[in-house]
């Protein structure tokens, strides 16, 4: 369960994810830097899994893997690997080709079905897995482009969230301010729709900011478990990229 967002393009790029969980699980360790093959990845861990929902590696290559609860999910037989295994399996691409090769090649028979970015260059390649195809679409980096699940359901939560996702936008341009407001809002009566979102079993849990520019990538890690809807400790870890990322106008 997240929602996320993303701005910008190849030259300043701002990637960021609210992460929901059930209140029952492990709180996640802040983003460190670890070795995949021959690249360095950034990125949390979540104790239960030992795997992750975000990272970012020095090559420029950033992954966020999104739950999908759809109504062929929610009758297929109990996952048997967790969907948290994924990115660090392929964390180590150099690039979205690599990355979408390295997930093709993985047996996903076991693994509840999902939504993977995987944020290059240029472009954003969403990989869907619906427990018997694996998909793919390509989303160009420049217009502002938002994605969202819930346990209860993701069309539920999709409609207002975008909707929200698109005023704000409106109001304020693709700017960190709009942004991060997005990220914020919390509505008081629909605590289950919300993009902070808060219900009996589960709440937002934290909310991580990935900054990339053509020489480092910043991921700022802030958990919000039991605290005000807009606060908590957060922290800031700065990978330096192997490579300058090309700067294309849009």
């Amino acid at each position: 369960m997240c929602t996320v967002s993303v701005i910008g393009s190849s030259c300043v790029l701002r990637v960021v994810v609210n992460r929901d969980e059930l209140r029952t699980r492990p709180i996640a360790l802040p983003p460190q830097v670890i070795l995949r093959g021959e690249r360095q990845v950034l990125m949390p861990i979540d104790p239960a899994s030992g795997g992750t929902w975000l990272a970012a590696n020095d090559e420029g290559l950033i992954l966020v893997m999104l739950n999908r609860n759809v109504a062929a999910a929610a009758s297929a037989p109990a996952a048997k690997v967790s969907r948290g295994t994924i990115i660090p399996a392929i964390a180590g691409a150099a690039d979205i080709v690599a990355a979408a090769g390295a997930i093709e090649a993985i047996d996903l028979t076991a693994v509840a079905s999902f939504r993977l970015l995987i944020i290059g260059r240029v472009t954003l390649l969403e990989m869907l897995w619906d427990l018997q195809r694996l998909s793919l679409r390509r989303h160009r980096l420049g217009p502002p482009i938002m994605f969202t699940s819930s346990g209860l359901g993701d069309d539920l939560v999709d409609k207002p969230r975008r909707r929200l996702f698109e005023q704000v936008l409106d109001e304020q341009g693709p700017t960190n301010t709009m942004q991060d407001a997005f990220h914020r809002h919390h509505w008081p009566d629909r605590g289950h729709l919300s993009v902070c979102m808060s219900r009996s079993d589960a709440q937002t849990v934290s909310r991580t900011v990935v900054r990339r520019t053509r020489g480092a990538a910043v991921m700022c890690y802030t958990s919000i478990a039991d605290a005000p809807r807009d606060c908590g400790a957060s922290s800031s870890t700065k990978l330096s990229l192997a490579h300058s990322l090309p700067c294309h106008s849009h």
